[in-house]
């Protein structure tokens, strides 16, 4: 997007705590990241943002937080301004070992006080923050009849699960091994009965007046 539209500046949030942090080398002259908690404020002046993107931030926000972080964005976007949410819905099915797990990590988020559901519901967060919903789009990701595109969300969907295994792993009473385990026989069957997720995309326009 930098090098496609050079005369524009693009800035990216590293939310503090969740990241490594900023890259140490800037790729273009036009980008820059802050390090901020985008729940206590941005470093950007009232009206000031054309265009907002959030994308899968479902496992990071608790219920409560969507509304604080729309807020935020409608407060920085120009009258006019657009912000995009793009949000996975990982819940496939198919197999009784798939459905367990997906409905353990379900209660288990539940427990945090997010939602592993919340990404159809986003049109009531985005019209309660003020937002006028303009695009409204889901498409299904089939994990084996999907081609090159399955192969690729099959493996996110595992780098993803595998990642979360010191959150998970204790909570589901599975040690590391066999949590592992569980993880690798349930993206397996995912494949093997061409589950799907679902990817959620919204487009939603501050009003200008």
């Amino acid at each position: 997007m930098a090098t496609q539209y050079p005369e524009c500046q693009f800035i990216g949030i590293e939310i503090a705590g969740m990241t490594d942090g900023a890259p140490d080398t800037l790729p273009l002259p036009n980008v820059r990241f802050e390090m901020t908690n985008v729940l206590e404020g941005l470093p950007l002046a009232d009206d000031s943002v054309d265009v907002v993107h959030l994308r899968a931030l479902h496992l990071t926000f608790k219920i409560d937080d969507w509304a604080a972080a729309l807020r935020e964005a409608y407060r920085i976007l120009k009258p006019g301004g657009i912000v995009q949410l793009m949000e996975p819905h990982n819940a496939p099915s198919g197999t009784v070992l798939i459905e367990s797990f997906i409905e353990t990590v379900r209660n288990i988020m539940r427990t945090e006080e997010k939602d592993f559901d919340v990404a159809p519901k986003m049109p009531a967060f985005l019209l309660n923050a003020g937002f006028q919903l303009v695009v409204s789009k889901k498409k299904k990701v089939h994990f084996a009849s999907d081609g090159k595109l399955g192969e690729e969300f099959t493996a996110v969907t595992l780098r993803a699960f595998q990642s979360s295994q010191g959150y998970l792993a204790s909570r589901m009473g599975l040690d590391e091994d066999d949590y592992r385990h569980r993880v690798e026989m349930v993206c397996a069957q995912c494949v093997q009965h061409d589950a799907h997720l679902v990817w959620y995309a919204y487009a939603a326009r501050k009003p200008f007046e």
